[in-house]
């Protein structure tokens, strides 16, 4: 049964009452994603997708299976899900590690592609095209890491992005924490949405690569304190999902001294919608923008907060806040939904 909660936020210089709706899960025990596409909502669980109603959140069914046979998913919990969903001709499609794979809506798979290059992630479609991460190891063990445009065979046709990275070791992901590896990466349409930078800068691509007019806004970036610092280091020493390597990374783990300008952004109901860094009692700031980069609105959104690095997940779409949150009292997990 739904529930309604009042959520206090702000906009701008005024407080403003939200009225938002929550709904208990009962199907789903330690989600790790959400995307929302046309009348559905798929929640992700290692390799197990959950398939609800977004007009009512009725539960349709679930589909996924972990392995590494023909539409099976080699899901892997250990920092985070493995694997992207997005919606293509209203088919589900997932890049999971070496392979694509297309699922009807329903779950029925259809088909699967294996993929060769290398480390390849992130695979998002792009008009008629896919953009997607990948990463090379070169001389001396060095690391490069690009984005590139695939065409519809799954063939790279062009790079469009990239940085060298320093020495590949394992976990090097953390060699200098929220400042390398910053590939925040959207499509919407025929138009790829690009953050590669530390500063408030998103990159445009269409469906070919060629880049197009970037947006950029001038904003200050926030220095991390020395305890944030602390608190960060303590997370990844004592978490358990970084246990069985902390000791081959603790030397070269160091925290960066500020923020980048973007934590995530999301494109829909053609506005774009950026969170930031910037955490107030009420929640964290978010810039919405209109597809040229104008400034429509600031505003203060309750973002629950999972641990000192990460939020729980969630997802925008036309003017709607979905965040999967922890209920530790009632012992399930619900989905939070809200008007922007």
């Amino acid at each position: 049964m739904k529930k309604l909660v009042l959520l206090i936020t702000i906009s701008m210089f005024f407080v403003i009452s939200i009225i938002a709706e929550t709904f208990p899960l009962e199907e789903v025990l330690n989600p790790d994603s959400i995307f929302v596409s046309g009348e559905r909502i798929y929640i992700s669980e290692g390799a197990t997708i959950y398939i609800y109603s977004k007009d009512n959140l009725n539960y349709l069914g679930k589909f996924g299976k972990k392995g590494e046979g023909p539409g099976e998913i080699n899901a892997s919990r250990r920092g985070g899900f493995s694997f992207n969903l997005n919606v293509v001709n209203g088919n589900v499609f997932i890049h999971n590690r070496s392979k694509v794979m297309f699922f009807e809506k329903n779950g029925k798979f259809i088909r699967e592609k294996k993929l060769n290059g290398g480390f390849i992630r992130g695979m998002i479609p792009v008009g008629n095209n896919f953009a997607a991460r990948s990463f090379k190891i070169g001389e001396n063990r060095t690391r490069t890491e690009s984005i590139s445009i695939y065409n519809n065979k799954f063939v790279k046709v062009k790079e469009i992005a990239g940085k060298g990275g320093g020495e590949f070791t394992r976990g090097s992901f953390v060699k200098i924490y929220f400042d390398q590896n910053i590939f925040n990466m959207k499509s919407r349409g025929n138009v790829l949405y690009l953050n590669n930078s530390k500063e408030f800068v998103i990159n445009k691509y269409n469906e070919n690569g060629k880049k197009l007019t970037p947006l950029k806004i001038d904003y200050k970036l926030i220095k991390i304190s020395g305890s944030k610092k602390a608190e960060i280091k303590n997370y990844y020493k004592n978490e358990s999902r970084f246990s069985d390597f902390w000791e081959r990374i603790k030397d070269m783990f160091a925290v960066a001294d500020q923020y980048p300008a973007i934590k995530n952004f999301f494109i829909t109901d053609n506005r774009i919608y950026v969170h930031t860094f910037k955490r107030a009692s009420s929640g964290d700031e978010f810039y919405i923008l209109d597809k040229s980069g104008k400034i429509i609105q600031k505003k203060i959104i309750p973002v629950a907060i999972s641990n000192i690095i990460e939020d729980y997940p969630y997802f925008i779409e036309n003017g709607k806040f979905y965040n999967l949150v922890e209920n530790e009292d009632e012992e399930e997990w619900e989905l939070i939904v809200s008007t922007i």
